[in-house]
């Protein structure tokens, strides 16, 4: 039997296409690939991907630097935009304030290196990372739980609930 490699659809062109038929320098992963290198916020990815250096705002906590190819911001004030552009579902995280937040129910990341500024405008100097939710399944009833638990009191939970209310869909994530 020959190895095949499996396909992998992505957007980073603004479209779908396979990740073989992408001419662009990137990195993805999809949703059991996360699960299984435990990512699960944005600060996860720095052992992951290539010449992306995330540490965290030495004066902010919820902040962080955000450095691709070399190119990022050492400042945290809320009057700079960033040089790497994150995006959570298409729209435009414009302050690297809020970053180090967990995000539910992950499909798949984007990395995106290299000037994106033709794709994702101006503040994509360094790149753009895309985070990709799990659209609802409309009309079922969702639940999925994950526990962790670890050194130093670590525990961590992280729930999923969608409810049908018609022909829209609710859903709840939490965790801790």
């Amino acid at each position: 039997a020959q190895p095949a490699l499996d396909e992998i659809i992505v957007t980073a062109q603004k479209r779908e296409e396979s990740l073989q038929d992408t001419p662009i320098s990137l990195q993805a992963f999809g949703s059991d690939e996360l699960e299984a290198k435990g990512i699960y916020t944005i600060a996860d990815l720095r052992a992951n991907v290539p010449n992306l250096q995330l540490t965290p705002h030495p004066s902010n906590t919820t902040a962080l630097r955000v450095f691709m190819r070399g190119v990022g911001n050492n400042d945290a004030q809320l009057s700079q935009d960033p040089s790497v552009a994150v995006y959570l579902d298409g729209v435009y995280v414009a302050r690297s304030q809020g970053l180090t937040m967990e995000v539910a129910d992950i499909e798949r990341v984007e990395v995106l290196r290299g000037p994106q500024g033709s794709l994702y405008g101006r503040n994509a100097t360094g790149g753009a990372i895309n985070f990709i939710t799990r659209a609802p399944a409309l009309g079922q009833f969702e639940f999925s739980q994950s526990l962790t638990s670890g050194n130093y009191n670590l525990l961590r939970s992280r729930t999923m609930v969608g409810v049908p209310l018609g022909s829209t869909m609710v859903g709840l994530a939490l965790g801790w």
